[in-house]
C-alpha cells in the first residue's frame, strides 16, 4: 500500500471518527468551511467584476 493512499485512508477514518464522536462540532466545521470558501469566491467575482468593467 502507497504512502499516499495510507494518508488518505487514515484521513477518512480521522473524519468518521470526529462525525461520530461530536456530529455537532464536525457540522460546525463544515458550516464554516462553506461560508469562508462563499466569501472568498465571491469577493473573486467582485474583483473579477470590477477589472472587467475597467477594460471596457
Amino acid at each position: 500500500m502507497s504512502l499516499k493512499k495510507l494518508v488518505g485512508l487514515l484521513l477518512v477514518a480521522f473524519f468518521l471518527f470526529f462525525l461520530v464522536q461530536s456530529p455537532a462540532n464536525a457540522a460546525q466545521v463544515v458550516k464554516s468551511a462553506g461560508e469562508s470558501l462563499g466569501d472568498f469566491f465571491g469577493a473573486f467575482a467582485e474583483e473579477f467584476s470590477k477589472f472587467l468593467s475597467q477594460l471596457f
